[in-house]
């Protein structure tokens, strides 16, 4: 199975045009009269993976609660890839002077894999919690660099809107501005503008969508994704859900977090 740079399965770098929209995207990000009345964020957070770390600037903390999604693993093909489980220090190489060395991560997505429930489950959980942290540490805007999927899951449990169709473009932005009195949780937060990419000389790109359902992201689903065919101990699949002492920041609704804690028997379905 192919590997990036990083020597981790599926962590592939952006291309030399990704490179140039990540460009484009991050003068617009770090541009206070672009994005006025809005200010620009005050925190940078990114998936793990380097495509996503590419797109930031200025210390940029990992965030494993808001890597790629990827289908359950079918028996005897190992654990989805984890990179970065260290942090910033494993990256460190690739993006010298642009990581933030004191973020941990909020949240661990399961290796064996999600259901379409489950990585709504892990946004919902995410944003109850990384909220929460944020208004602990003073911080009154942040950007989050992720994948398609978990940007529309993401879009989906802040507004509380199950159905609401978000647009996944590469490069793209949504701005989402939190309700009034509200703890700002998931469901307390309203979209002021979805997928923009005015500062992108091709405009948007590559836009993705996911199937929609109730709350809690629907039905069971028997999507699959292959593993990287290693043998694990239990201690590689760890952690799951909320890292160590992030529960004191949760707010909202007590949402569970129940992704496979094994790998599914049904045949494998490559989306690779």
């Amino acid at each position: 199975m192919m590997k990036g740079p990083t020597g981790v399965i599926r962590d592939f770098p952006l291309t030399v045009y990704g490179h140039t929209q990540a460009a484009e995207l991050g003068a617009f990000l770090s541009d206070g009269e672009r994005t006025a009345p809005y200010p620009p964020p005050e925190r940078v957070v990114s998936s793990p993976f380097i495509r996503c770390v590419a797109g930031g600037n200025g210390a940029i903390g990992i965030e494993h609660g808001v890597m790629e999604y990827y289908g359950t693993t079918p028996a005897g093909t190992g654990l989805h890839p984890r990179p970065a489980p260290n942090g910033a220090a494993d990256l460190a190489a690739f993006f010298p002077g642009l990581l933030d060395d004191e973020y941990s991560s909020t949240l661990y997505p399961s290796r064996h894999g999600e259901r379409v429930r489950d990585v709504f489950a892990r946004a919902q959980l995410f944003a109850d919690t990384w909220v929460g942290r944020m208004d602990d540490e003073g911080v009154r805007s942040a950007v989050l660099f992720s994948h398609a999927a978990v940007v529309i899951a993401l879009g989906r449990a802040l507004t509380g809107d199950w159905s609401l169709q978000v647009s996944a473009a590469c490069a793209a932005t949504s701005l989402y501005r939190r309700k009034p009195g509200t703890l700002g949780g998931a469901g307390d937060w309203e979209r002021v503008y979805d997928g923009r990419a005015d500062y992108l000389p091709a405009g948007a790109e590559r836009d993705w969508s996911v199937g929609c359902g109730s709350e809690g992201g629907g039905e069971l689903t028997a999507l699959q994704d292959e593993g990287d065919f290693q043998q694990h101990s239990e201690a590689d699949e760890l952690p799951v859900g909320l890292a160590p002492g992030m529960d004191k920041y949760l707010r909202g609704r007590n949402v569970v977090y129940d992704p496979p804690k094994e790998a599914q028997r049904r045949p494998p379905v490559s989306r690779l």
